[in-house]
């Protein structure tokens, strides 16, 4: 994880889950998922923003899987129903943003 700069950063990244609470984040927090295989999954997310702007992005290695700005408040869930590769990342990228974010995600379950 690297975090350019930001005030009052509080956050947790575990296997399954990443969240966080800050003011004024000025550059980018990324977080590789902790997927344990290859395989469908699912990222679900709640992002507040209360100042400036935030970016969620979901990447492999090859591609940009998901992108999203936000300036007040965001929840979805996004299925990435062909996972190639064992490496995906969320980068979160403020600029001056306040607020907080709940990321959590897993394997998807065989019907």
């Amino acid at each position: 994880m690297a975090c350019n700069t930001s005030k009052n950063w509080s956050g947790s990244d575990l296997p399954g889950n990443n969240s966080a609470s800050f003011n004024d984040l000025k550059g980018t927090q990324k977080f590789k998922l902790l997927l344990a295989r290859k395989g469908p999954f699912f990222i679900k997310y709640r992002v507040i923003v209360q100042k400036g702007q935030l970016t969620l992005t979901v990447k492999s290695p090859a591609a940009t899987i998901f992108q999203k700005q936000i300036t007040s408040e965001a929840a979805d869930s996004v299925a990435v129903p062909l996972a190639l590769s064992e490496t995906y990342y969320v980068i979160i990228k403020g600029e001056n943003a306040s607020g907080n974010f709940n990321i959590a995600y897993g394997l998807l379950q065989p019907e």
